[in-house]
């Protein structure tokens, strides 16, 4: 995201320093030296640190602009209280986000409270004790709220909504479920593991649990890591459905985004298509990948004449890359988060043009509970701790 404003400020002829890439010295000395308007721009990454120079700015410093504000909900966050700070020492503060609530209406405090920290408390605990009730064991779980019109009409007062729809139109969407069939053996591994793990486990806490259901969802992704670190392959069933659908992809000459949770999924996708599609550009995008080879990701997408496909985590490519020129989504397997999946959907947004996302569900399984409870809205956790654990394992959430 930061490059694109920086492309768009100094196209119209703003001077712009650039502090994107870390604080090194020549950055900083850049802030200091500069002269007349100027407009600094960087990263969450780095604002903690950058922002004790940028308030010795003052008054130069005249208005803030905090882009996918969502990142700073924390309210104890070191980037989350930088910014705050930030956005208290200048009259104009802009907040920009299509995800103001992730996962509930406290999120808004961390944000809501850079523009007007009067109405909306400098303490997140008395915005807390006010309007939140928490879950009597789980204290971090918001499961009810006070005067919750009040705070919807603090919201109406300090923002403006713009939605996709009323300037693109409708969006174009065409969704495939393909539900995925394990083999024999691999479907009795997991009943057998789902029974040992989850349900005959005494007195296990919900977090607990939760660990076990993500090895039983790396399971229906076809592998699990030993005891000693090495990964075994249990199943291809995930793979040869991906491949099936890619034939005619790739025979198209359209170009695909695949995401997935795991990192084990990267390697042997791209092992899988790179030896299945010879010529084909395959590129990764997860943790640890480096900004050249991300880059090399997004301008292959944009600039491949023929087919080409570029795998992601959903964590390290679903939010602030554009992926227009993709025909096709997939997810291969899954976060919990309703929010994560509709950011890295819209990776392949363009106005007007239509866009295939491909879910691959294996059925009868934690997939299964997962894509109800992503498509809901609602929380796996929630489910977890109101539900039924047998039916959460074996994909039978209501």
């Amino acid at each position: 995201v930061c490059p694109m404003w920086i492309s768009l400020l100094r196209a119209e002829g703003l001077a712009v320093v650039d502090c994107t890439q870390g604080l090194v010295a020549d950055r900083l000395l850049r802030v200091k030296r500069a002269k007349g308007n100027y407009i600094v721009v960087c990263n969450y990454d780095v604002v903690d640190a950058l922002t004790p120079l940028l308030l010795k700015l003052k008054p130069a410093l005249g208005f803030v602009v905090l882009d996918e504000s969502h990142w700073i909900k924390s309210p104890s966050a070191k980037r989350a209280k930088a910014c705050r700070k930030l956005c208290w020492s200048v009259d104009y503060v802009r907040l920009l986000t299509g995800t103001p609530v992730p996962n509930n209406y406290g999120d808004l405090w961390g944000q809501m409270v850079c523009i007007d920290p009067v109405s909306w408390e400098k303490s997140y605990g008395k915005f807390a004790t006010r309007h939140l009730v928490r879950h009597p064991l789980y204290t971090k779980t918001i499961i009810g709220y006070n005067d919750l019109p009040r705070v919807l009409r603090l919201v109406a007062e300090g923002s403006h909504t713009v939605r996709r729809e009323d300037v693109f139109g409708p969006d174009n969407y065409q969704f495939v479920r393909r539900a995925v069939a394990l083999p024999a053996s691999a479907a009795e591994f997991y009943r057998v593991l789902a029974k040992e793990w989850v349900l005959d486990a005494p007195k296990l806490s919900a977090e607990h649990v939760l660990k076990r259901l993500v090895r039983l969802q790396q399971l229906t992704s076809g592998y699990l890591p030993a005891d000693d670190g090495r990964i075994e392959e249990v199943h291809t069933a995930k793979i040869d459905a991906v491949l099936s659908d890619l034939d005619e992809i790739i025979e198209c000459g359209e170009k695909v985004i695949l995401f997935h949770k795991f990192r084990w999924e990267s390697t042997r996708y791209a092992a899988e298509i790179a030896k299945r599609y010879p010529g084909v550009p395959v590129h990764i995008i997860a943790g640890g990948v480096s900004s050249d080879d991300r880059g090399a990701a997004i301008a292959c997408i944009a600039d491949s004449l023929g087919s080409a496909v570029v795998i992601a985590q959903e964590q390290a490519g679903g939010i602030g890359i554009s992926f227009a020129e993709a025909q096709h989504v997939m997810f291969v397997s899954s976060s919990y988060s309703f929010v994560g999946r509709k950011q890295a959907m819209d990776r392949v947004y363009a106005p007007g043009l239509r866009r295939v996302v491909y879910d691959y569900i294996v059925e009868g399984t934690i997939d299964a509970s997962i894509e109800k409870a992503v498509a809901g809205k609602s929380s796996i956790h929630e489910s977890l701790r109101n539900g039924d654990k047998h039916n959460i394992a074996f994909g039978v959430l209501t």
